[in-house]
């Protein structure tokens, strides 16, 4: 491709590359032609070579401070360009190139303030440049813990790199797990959650916007202060001041902004979602939390993994799925009801903690190691691993000496919620009626317990409390947002919640049409409104980045009958994906899958793929007839297709049907004969044979 010369400098100065670098044209087009051809080694010795001939020209300065952010080495990209800020302090490539280093050696704030100085000082950015210098600069945030102002660049970032968001690991790392502060401070951060309304400052608040649009964030910050220091009451900008210092690195003046939004009482809602980043950025937030774990050298290692596999309490997977050298199980709070359903109550069972047992260690010998599974758990742990072990056979214990537990993350766990057992045989609609009934049983014991979250009060009694209401409701939308992804129907466990506390449900929230984000606590709240496909599809942008299950259920009940609109049928197969993939519920992969099937019948897209996943699924769950309907259904319409590939897949069919009758009869033979040993439980010593820290 031949170098245009008519191109900008490329070294961040205004003029063109003919102008401003006219001796460099030659070289600087070799160069572009060796990048385009990804030769990276002969670029990087070549632009090595003319920094030695020209060692003070900015746009070979800033090509190679380039590469050496591609290569993470902030100190050597700043070396290079840094020395020429006095020249040219509004060079918005030298603040970019700098920024990550500054944020390291400086503070954090003063490399935000070159990011955000070089993007308030030119209206376009090369992709590729605001992507590396961005990404080095998350890093450094990420590592400092500054949730506000990574997960801000981090969404900058994720719209900049479009499909390129999946090659950036932290990214990734920050969307795996929205239990952690990272989502939940994420997304109230560039959009207005509600309407400004009629008071006398909405009309300066307003004049804000452009400078949000145009990431002009210090402009943003100075304007928000002075309104406030005129305005005292008014909310809305208190709130976004709160946001606007967050992203700026500055959590004690977040803090502050937003204590002082969730006072004022212009909006419940938005004094609650005020409160809930609040409690986020608190030095030391009751709200995130370690689960307790303890690992010890263990004896008769097999023998103790059959004690665990056939404990009425434990659930292993099966023994073809448990890694080499690795056995895991998870602790139930009551006896698991098997096959048959859910327990007498009605209910699931909830898990306590986990347990691994490891053949080999470090230290040569076998070692258990085990952790709570949630607050739940960690209100009874090491007890219930005590009641679960017992004694080894001869009365000796299982547990030879402590050892080091690997230390858990800090998340945010709701302290009334656990993850629970579904049986793989349970349907979908006895699934949700069994999940409501164990929400019932967890709800009603924690509304009457005494919680840190709430100065030490009940929920019960907080509810009635003007001031802890509001933290209370704060709490709910923090634990709601951290729960997304479970399988446990998240927005109706916490409808349940406020309704037996007399809470109100959240309203609605006002999406911004200029600036379409969202707080991530209040996704699933979000209007629907299919005429407008836009604002749809960015809703399942957020959504689908994030996983947030309770959304893209939600936003897929809404598009299943709007089908006829190519963008939207796309939308939601897409939806119904992602949630099949994301639980982990036997139950909901296979309604999910169903209903893409219905979707891509429609549009006579193949169905064969999903059909064997629906087979793959009921055999899993031990339905085998219904595997073998499926099967017959999917010969039969692979005959009426006649693909390519007919012969291949009536094959593969007709090996998987002769699988699945020999399984149902293996079944058979097995209920009639096969007898489980499940171990007496002995009675628990007088003295604790379970080590603890600190023991001697």
């Amino acid at each position: 491709m031949k170098f245009d010369p008519y191109l900008p400098c490329p070294g961040g100065k205004p003029e063109k590359v003919k102008f401003c670098c006219r001796d460099l044209v030659p070289d600087l087009a070799r160069l572009a032609q060796l990048q385009s051809g990804n030769q990276t080694e002969a670029y990087i010795r070549h632009l090595d070579a003319l920094l030695a001939k020209h060692p003070d020209r900015t746009c070979l300065r800033v090509l190679r401070a380039h590469e050496w952010l591609n290569q993470s080495n902030l100190h050597a990209a700043a070396e290079l360009v840094e020395p020429l800020l006095n020249q040219q302090p509004n060079n918005p490539l030298l603040l970019l190139y700098s920024a990550p280093h500054a944020a390291a050696r400086e503070s954090p704030a003063e490399g935000l303030a070159r990011l955000y100085g070089a993007l308030a000082v030119v209206t376009t950015m090369p992709r590729e440049v605001l992507l590396t210098t961005a990404y080095g600069l998350l890093e450094v945030l990420a590592d400092k813990h500054l949730p506000m102002a990574a997960s801000h660049l981090a969404s900058i970032i994720t719209q900049v790199a479009g499909d390129q968001a999946a090659e950036f690991p932290l990214l990734k790392e920050i969307a795996d797990d929205p239990s952690t502060v990272w989502h939940l401070a994420m997304n109230p951060l560039a959009g207005d959650p509600y309407p400004e309304g009629d008071e006398p400052w909405a009309e300066s608040y307003r004049a804000t916007k452009p400078l949000r649009r145009k990431l002009k964030v210090f402009e943003e910050r100075s304007q928000l202060e002075a309104l406030v220091a005129a305005y005292p009451a008014a909310q809305q900008a208190w709130f976004r001041l709160g946001c606007v210092r967050g992203i700026l690195a500055d959590h004690a003046g977040a803090l502050e902004a937003l204590r002082k939004a969730a006072a004022l009482e212009n909006s419940l809602d938005l004094a609650v979602l005020a409160e809930s980043i609040a409690q986020l950025l608190e030095p030391n937030s009751t709200l995130l939390v370690r689960m307790p774990s303890l690992a010890w050298e263990v004896r008769e290692p097999e023998l103790l993994k059959t004690h665990l596999g056939t404990h009425p309490c434990c659930q292993s997977p099966p023994a073809h799925k448990q890694p080499k050298g690795h056995f895991y199980c998870c602790l139930a709070d009551r006896p698991l009801s098997g096959a048959n359903g859910p327990s007498a109550d009605g209910g699931l069972p909830g898990v306590l903690a986990y347990l691994h047992l490891f053949e080999r260690s470090e230290r040569g010998g076998p070692i258990l190691a085990a952790r709570a599974a949630s607050p739940v758990g960690a209100a009874c742990f090491p007890q219930c691993i005590h009641d679960l072990l017992g004694t080894a056979p001869g009365g000796e214990s299982w547990l030879v000496a402590p050892v080091d537990p690997p230390e858990m993350p800090v998340a945010v766990e709701p302290e009334f919620i656990s993850a629970v057992i579904t049986p793989a045989s349970i349907g979908c609609t006895d699934m949700r009626e069994a999940m409501r009934q164990t929400l019932l049983r967890w709800l009603k014991k924690w509304q009457n317990q005494p919680s840190p979250h709430l100065e030490g009060q009940t929920p019960a009694s907080a509810a009635s409390d003007p001031r802890l209401r509001i933290k209370l409701l704060a709490l709910l939308l923090n634990w709601e947002a951290a729960t997304a992804r479970m399988e446990i129907h998240a927005d109706e466990l916490f409808a349940l919640a406020r309704e037996r506390l007399g809470l109100p449900q959240p309203a609605p929230p006002v999406v911004d049409a200029d600036l379409p984000f969202v707080p991530f606590a209040l996704l699933c709240y979000v209007p629907i409104d299919l005429q407008q496909s836009l604002s749809t599809a960015e809703l399942f942008h957020i959504a689908s980045h994030s996983l947030h299950l309770v959304a893209l259920r939600r936003l897929a009940d809404a598009l299943e009958n709007s089908r006829h609109d190519e963008l939207l049928n796309a939308l939601y197969v897409r939806c119904c994906a992602l949630v099949a993939d994301g639980t982990a519920v036997l139950a909901e992969q296979l309604y999910w899958i169903e209903r893409m099937r219905r979707a891509a019948e429609q549009v006579n897209a193949d169905l064969f793929p999903l059909d064997l996943r629906r087979i793959g699924l009921l055999s899993t769950m031990k339905k085998w007839d219904e595997a073998l309907e499926v099967t017959r259904q999917a010969e039969a319409y692979a005959r009426s297709q006649r693909p390519p590939d007919l012969r291949q897949r009536l094959a593969l069919l007709q090996n998987i049907a002769q699988q699945l009758e020999q399984a149902a009869e293996g079944d058979k033979s097995a209920a009639a004969s096969q007898q489980i040993w499940t171990p007496q439980a002995e009675a628990a010593p007088t003295k604790s044979t379970l080590w603890l820290p600190g023991q001697d």
